[in-house]
């Protein structure tokens, strides 16, 4: 596969020996832009991974791996990624299951693999439809020939990357704590607050790969070792068209967590993000509330970001929440509430040690404050 952007390998669908199960759990680590090797269009190493090329093999054989990436070599590509389908079963002292092997073979009931390209935050609207337009990879299905001389199986096994560091957010814990009371005490006046409980691991306590979405037979929804998930307990966000959501967190990229971070509303129901914001963005919503306090020289690590219908008066870090069009989020009605049940979502991007998503324990999750006018007397 060509293509201009990092690549992930999932099993999608699994045949259980008497129906078709939706999977889609990753096979392992992902090639995102700090572990993929990437050329230009001279055939030369590239300075960046983005806008530039990437070949990689998706395979369950090492020595047909071997030979596919010889014949790119040949070609001329200057250098061939390699995404391993564990076939030999996952490693040993990897959980759930040390030696299960995945139904490989394109009988009508083997399992279903797919390598996805998965592209964010793009410039422009017209940059990514330049790009969906261009045709951006081709694909290419290789086998051996039945003709062909036969050769001993090397059938990879799975592994993962550790994701333990020494970087940890605890040291932030009581600084975040006061920063919940600084929001509170700012917008509290005449209004009711309301603290949502926070998720650690919205995948779960253990779920780490989707191995553990195999094993169990469970739909994992894409899982990405490359991001740690945590965020809110399922809420409805807006009860009356005065409300506003406070969220208040750790900017994972500004304390060195993550490359990357961002923060977005999710529509519950339906399961898809209406609107969120980067790392970037929320940079230095926690200075005024910390101002003058103990906390004051580490307000640079932390954010807090509104989410409103309404963002007047609500100063310059809020964002818009739409309830018409797509996507959104719908008003409040008594008779369907769980329509308008949201999640605030907090993601850190690959820990620039490990190349991966930082582990649970260097994450702290974010907090939701919900702020509704008090009833009229």
């Amino acid at each position: 596969m060509v293509a201009s952007g990092p690549a992930c390998g999932w099993l999608a669908d699994k045949w259980n020996g008497t129906q078709w199960l939706k999977i889609f759990g990753s096979l392992g680590d992902t090639l995102n832009n700090e572990r993929a090797t990437t050329f230009d269009n001279n055939q030369e190493e590239a300075s960046s991974p983005f806008s530039s090329n990437i070949a990689t093999v998706f395979a369950a054989d090492a020595n047909v791996y071997e030979e596919v990436k010889a014949a790119l070599l040949a070609l001329g590509v200057t250098s061939v990624n390699q995404l391993p389908i564990p076939a030999g079963g996952w490693g040993a002292g990897l959980p759930p299951a040390p030696q299960l092997k995945l139904a490989m073979g394109l009988e009508d009931e083997k399992n279903l693999f797919t390598m996805l390209l998965r592209i964010g935050v793009m410039a422009s609207v017209d940059d990514r439809i330049a790009y969906m337009s261009s045709s951006p990879f081709s694909v290419l299905r290789v086998s051996r020939r039945p003709t062909a001389p036969a050769q001993d199986q090397s059938l990879f096994v799975g592994s993962v990357i550790d994701r333990t560091t020494t970087n940890t957010e605890e040291d932030l814990r009581d600084a975040l704590e006061a920063l919940v009371d600084a929001v509170k005490a700012h917008y509290s006046a005449g209004r009711v607050v309301q603290e949502v409980n926070s998720v650690k691991n919205l995948l779960g306590a253990q779920v780490d790969f989707g191995g553990f979405c195999y094993v169990g037979e469970v739909q994992c929804s894409g899982d990405n070792r490359d991001a740690y998930y945590s965020g809110t307990d399922p809420t409805v966000a807006f009860t009356q068209a005065s409300d506003f959501n406070v969220v208040v967190g750790v900017n994972h990229q500004a304390f060195g967590t993550a490359s990357y971070s961002n923060l977005v509303i999710y529509n519950g129901p339906r399961q898809v993000g209406v609107v969120g914001v980067t790392d970037v963005e929320y940079a230095g919503s926690a200075a005024s509330f910390l101002a003058g306090t103990e906390y004051a020289g580490v307000s640079d690590y932390l954010y807090a970001y509104t989410f409103a219908r309404d963002c007047t008066g609500l100063g310059d870090y809020c964002t818009v929440v739409p309830s018409t069009g797509w996507p959104l989020l719908p008003e409040f009605n008594p008779g369907t509430p769980q329509l308008s049940v949201a999640v605030f979502i907090d993601r850190a991007y690959v820990h620039p040690e490990t190349h991966v998503g930082p582990h649970e324990d260097a994450i702290l999750p974010p907090v939701q404050l919900r702020f509704s006018a008090l009833p009229a007397a």
